[in-house]
């Protein structure tokens, strides 16, 4: 299978962990801004943030993403 490719990510406070801070990683900007939309009362361009070289993951057969 080919590997997964993430090239941002978001970091925020995750109020369900005790605001400790987490990110969650997207494979591109619109999928992180659509995710933002859907979780954030308030949303800025600027916490969509990219990693220098792109991020990849192998993805198994039934994992869903």
């Amino acid at each position: 299978m080919k590997p997964q490719t993430y090239e941002c990510y978001v970091e925020f406070l995750d109020s369900t962990n005790n605001f400790k801070k987490t990110s969650k990683d997207f494979i591109d900007f619109d999928e992180a801004m659509t995710w933002m939309r859907d979780n954030f009362e308030k949303i800025d361009p600027d916490m969509v943030k990219y990693y220098d070289k792109p991020k990849s993951i192998k993805v198994s057969k039934g994992m869903s993403m």
